[in-house]
């Protein structure tokens, strides 16, 4: 039982590791995009204090954060778009890009099924081989 409960833990970790690593590359790309250079300032628009997102950017990034508190700062992050860029246009495309990079941290945190990828794939080879536009 004990080397069950610890091989349950080292596979968590990873699939931790690798969802959080996704995601503090996603974050750390928002705030450039965005040009705010003070981690205090971007914090706040994360709905965060600066040693939550100093764990966020740590090498490797703390496993005390949990998958709905990044979650929460990009649904802070979806609203502070309003507040951060200056025309409609500007804010739709952000929040495309925000909605993309939402979805790269849940797909590494909850990988497709492999069956399901292989599908599409074969969906989108047989749609360009026929000179059809990808759905």
């Amino acid at each position: 039982p004990i080397f069950v409960c610890l091989m349950n833990r080292i596979s968590v970790k990873v699939k931790a590791d690798s969802w959080l690593t996704t995601a503090a590359k996603e974050i750390r790309r928002i705030q450039t995009r965005w040009g705010i250079p003070s981690q205090r300032k971007f914090a706040v628009l994360l709905g965060v204090n600066g040693r939550t997102l100093a764990k966020l950017y740590a090498d490797p990034p703390d496993e005390s954060l949990t998958y709905g508190s990044v979650q929460q700062m990009f649904s802070n992050l979806m609203i502070s778009v309003w507040t951060e860029f200056n025309t409609t246009e500007d804010v739709n495309q952000e929040l495309k890009l925000l909605n993309q990079a939402l979805a790269n941290v849940m797909r590494a945190a909850f990988p497709p099924r492999k069956e399901l990828v292989k599908k599409a794939l074969q969906e989108m080879e047989h749609q360009q081989g026929n000179g059809l536009p990808i759905k």
